[in-house]
């Protein structure tokens, strides 16, 4: 996904496994990578 889409993604559809933090740099980064989550670190 590119950082033009992502910019278009709302918070809303991602805070139950990321942090506004997590999601606010994951879409300004240029990468497709997955976003890396919170819960992901939990387990």
């Amino acid at each position: 996904m590119s950082k033009t889409e992502k910019q278009n993604l709302r918070y809303v559809d991602y805070y139950c496994f990321m942090t506004l933090a997590e999601f606010t740099a994951w879409v300004q980064e240029d990468g497709d990578d997955e976003p890396h989550t919170t819960w992901s670190h939990r387990q």
